[in-house]
């Protein structure tokens, strides 16, 4: 029996009938993978309800940690102990420019390079390390240094910048399915990975429901955990 397994079916015999699980999710950027996952969940328990609260990837990493939720969407980068991730997909950068930005002009996919001298709104990296630090080597490994930085509290508010034309913005191609007004987006030479969403559970409070939420993405998402 695998430990996750093992786990779960220790967590089956103390909470047995629970309902579903508490799920903390980052903001409007995740809400495909949500809908998705939410959906299957649905299907395999449509007598539970889900109860969801929108936490930005720090606060729901301690949030998991406290045992306040069972599951979590985040973008950790990589496993906290006694935090674990599950990866739900891959992402890539692209750049979002204002819809009479001049670099539209040119032929997709863009270099990075060729945002250099354009202000970039980030999210803070108390919101997601990960994320930011990820931004900040892309740009670096393109031969520059975030310019002008503003901080964005999140990537709504980077997408508004962008549409008021105060900056261009560096985001997640599931960022991008938003279609904001006033936005377009154009894919990156490389490309360039982003820091992907992952499903987060806390090994050491490990529920029912939060093993039962687990077993049910891998294999709707069909990737392995780290």
């Amino acid at each position: 029996m695998k430990p996750l397994e093992r786990t779960c079916e220790g967590a089956r015999a103390r909470r047995a009938g629970e309902a579903l699980p508490l799920l903390a999710r980052r903001q409007a950027e995740d809400a495909g993978t949500l809908q998705a996952l939410a959906h299957e969940l649905r299907a395999e328990r449509p007598e539970a309800a889900i109860i969801v609260r929108e936490l930005d990837t720090t606060d729901a990493l301690e949030a998991l940690r406290r045992g306040e939720v069972d599951i979590a969407l985040l973008r950790p980068g990589r496993d906290r102990p006694p935090g674990r991730v599950l990866p739900l997909g891959e992402d890539h950068l692209v750049a979002a420019l204002p819809e009479d930005h001049p670099l539209l002009a040119q032929p997709a996919p863009l270099p990075l390079a060729a945002l250099m001298e354009e202000p970039l709104p980030f999210l803070p990296r108390a919101i997601s390390p990960a994320c930011f630090d990820s931004l900040v080597a892309a740009c670096r490994a393109a031969g520059f240094g975030p310019r002008g930085v503003r901080e964005a509290g999140s990537a709504m508010a980077q997408l508004s910048f962008v549409a008021s034309r105060l900056g261009v913005a560096l985001v997640s191609s599931g960022t991008a399915r938003m279609h904001p007004a006033g936005v377009v987006f154009r894919p990156l030479h490389g490309p360039i990975r982003a820091v992907s969403v992952a499903l987060g559970w806390n090994e050491e409070r490990q529920s029912e429901a939060a093993c039962g939420a687990v077993a049910l993405a891998g294999r709707v998402f069909a990737r392995p955990p780290h």
